[in-house]
């Protein structure tokens, strides 16, 4: 019943929200939009929490209500507040011989309730071939994933990313290393850019089926040279989480996650910290 009842609440927080204002996203929140949904997690590593057996369809909710410390991720004067942040994957896995297909359609919607302009949604599809499971040594992987972004909710259209990934993943026990190069392109040029990147994570059982997860990356970015400039970023990340668990299907996840940009452009030198819990689930279909 308790967590109904949150479902319940962020229903109505969300669409108490002003989702129709005309957008003001500034071009490091285009980027944050996109980013967080480029996450090169294995499908292995975000299904491992539930205990769920294994189909080829799955639908994932994944419903948080976060503070953010830098809601226009600004570089100065910083302006706190509240994001609701919902969406929704359909995913199938397709069994290739010694390699697998897996196949995701995703909508988000990121409600600011403290400034309508600020609010966004989208969705994207994703595939991405991979040739074993990280468990089994190094797992190389190759993914395409093209994202829509829109004023509101679903209003007029902002921008369209394409991207490209290719990677290799390998995993000891509880512990995963993602090793990837990543390119992406846009309706907004400014936006494009080419990068490498890291990322290291280890869970670790606690008591009461509890389960703390830590996360820390890494990204060298470059982007397209726009007339004289050409834009260099070094983005970092350490994020800590702990899996409450509510079924065998469903987790209460309390996220803490630190994030720095580095940049040459002074725009673009942005730090942010986002607490909050979240309602995640994983259904087999």
């Amino acid at each position: 019943m308790g967590a109904v009842r949150i479902f319940s609440w962020m229903a109505a927080f969300l669409l108490s929200s002003p989702l129709v204002a005309q957008s003001e996203l500034t071009l490091p929140e285009l980027e944050y939009q996109a980013d967080r949904h480029d996450d090169p997690e294995s499908p292995e590593e975000e299904a491992a929490q539930y205990e769920v057996t294994p189909r080829p369809w799955s639908i994932a909710p994944f419903i948080p209500l976060n503070w953010r410390s830098n809601l226009a991720l600004a570089p100065r004067a910083l302006r706190s507040g509240l994001a609701f942040e919902p969406e929704a994957t359909l995913g199938r896995n397709w069994s290739l011989g010694p390699a697998r297909l897996v196949t995701e359609a995703n909508a988000f919607v990121s409600a600011i309730p403290s400034d309508g302009a600020r609010s966004s949604s989208g969705w994207w599809l994703k595939g991405e071939i991979n040739a074993r499971t990280p468990s089994q040594g190094a797992a190389p992987y190759a993914s395409y994933e093209p994202l829509s972004l829109y004023d509101g909710l679903f209003g007029g259209h902002i921008l369209t990313f394409h991207t490209i990934t290719a990677g290799l993943r390998r995993s000891w026990g509880p512990t995963n290393l993602n090793l990837f190069l990543r390119r992406r392109d846009s309706t907004l040029d400014a936006l494009d850019r080419t990068l490498l990147g890291a990322q290291l994570s280890h869970s670790e059982p606690l008591g009461e089926r509890l389960t703390f997860n830590i996360r820390a990356d890494a990204e060298v970015r470059r982007y397209d040279r726009q007339g004289d400039v050409r834009r260099r970023d070094l983005f970092m990340r350490a994020r800590a989480r702990l899996f409450v668990p509510l079924s065998n299907a469903a987790d209460l996840v309390l996220t803490a996650d630190v994030q720095r940009n580095r940049s040459s452009e002074r725009d673009f030198r942005t730090t942010q910290v986002v607490i909050g819990p979240a309602l995640s689930a994983r259904f087999g279909l």
